[in-house]
């Protein structure tokens, strides 16, 4: 055979995207015919190594679009014809490592989507158990809020001390409930259907907007709405508002009180595939170190929140057939993107 290698050698020069870093210089050298035999899924041959006067053979492992990484084969001799069944052992070989590779990634994947499944289940009873207390804890801070201001005395501080209490309270409590709820949504996003209709921008925009009025009005948000009346899209209405829900409340939470005039800006560009939707906020922006895992649940910059508000909007976005990409500024501000396929 006219390969300088043995199978011992051979497996260990098998390298997988990510994981193990062999021959680094064959990687940087020849990373242009790794692509290309990779992505074709052909093995290409014969390319002379620039280090010495062997010749290198690439071929692809991956399994149906599942990509593995490559094997090298090094081989001193271009003269000499490979044997027709020494090309078949290769070609056996590297199709029973694709399987077994592919089979390794399926194992992954079903004891991920075992644990997950556990999670799910066990996050929704903890969410509707605790927020049966919540409630009761709301109803009657309430209802004490309302006998107080029903109560004269002259002992007027002291009950409105009480009535700031209360008044935290139930703010609290409300904030847990809304923390709650947005954990259940997360639970439960593989149970939601997707309804379509025609939709318009604006008017979605506008009910996302009414739901955090007070906010907006308390922190003097302006709000600069540059969608025209006649913009409309094909999806799910109730989806499509919760995800300019999330994305305005994030930008309300990171307001820079540093700033004079803080704002909100909504942008349309139709391009000829795709129409973009741009949510602009001048707030304290995203650490670039956050930003690479903005989507992950449970991720977060910020000191308050569950961290999974963009994870629900990525999903909602991955079920409308639409993608998110984020851009932001430590200080200057951050954008979200959202395309949609027209």
């Amino acid at each position: 055979m006219q390969y300088n290698t043995n199978l011992d050698i051979l497996t260990q020069k098998l390298l997988v995207s990510g994981d193990i870093n062999h021959n680094t210089d064959i990687i940087s050298n020849y990373s242009n015919i790794i692509d290309n035999s990779i992505n074709n899924n052909k093995p290409i041959i014969n390319v002379q190594n620039l280090e010495n006067n062997t010749y290198l053979d690439f071929f692809p492992i991956r399994y149906k679009s599942n990509i593995f990484g490559v094997i090298i084969l090094e081989k001193n001799d271009l003269s000499k014809e490979v044997l027709f069944n020494e090309n078949s052992i290769i070609q056996i070989f590297i199709k029973n490592i694709s399987i077994y590779l592919e089979n390794l990634s399926l194992k992954k994947l079903h004891a991920d989507h075992e644990k997950l499944e556990v999670m799910i289940n066990f996050s929704k009873a903890i969410i509707h158990e605790f927020r049966t207390p919540i409630s009761v804890i709301k109803g009657f801070s309430k209802m004490a809020e309302t006998k107080i201001s029903n109560i004269k005395e002259n002992n007027q501080n002291d009950l409105n001390k009480i009535a700031n209490y209360l008044h935290t309270i139930s703010n609290e409590s409300e904030r847990i409930d809304k923390m709650a709820k947005e954990l259940l949504q997360y639970a439960s996003t593989n149970d939601f259907n997707i309804s379509y209709e025609d939709v318009s921008i604006k008017n979605a925009i506008l009910e996302a907007i009414q739901y955090y009025k007070s906010d907006i009005s308390l922190l003097n948000i302006e709000i600069i709405n540059d969608i025209d009346n006649d913009s409309n899209i094909l999806t799910d209405y109730l989806k499509f508002i919760e995800i300019f829900k999330k994305i305005i409340k994030n930008s309300i939470e990171a307001v820079d009180y540093n700033k004079k005039h803080n704002f909100i800006k909504f942008k349309i560009e139709s391009e000829l595939e795709s129409l973009i939707i741009s949510i602009e906020d001048n707030g304290i922006g995203i650490a670039s170190d956050v930003i690479l895992k903005i989507f992950d649940p449970l991720k977060s910059g910020k000191i308050q929140g569950t961290g999974l508000g963009l994870t629900i909007v990525k999903y909602i976005m991955d079920k409308l057939k639409g993608t998110i990409t984020i851009s932001s500024k430590l200080n200057v501000g951050t954008t979200v993107f959202l395309h949609f396929k027209k």
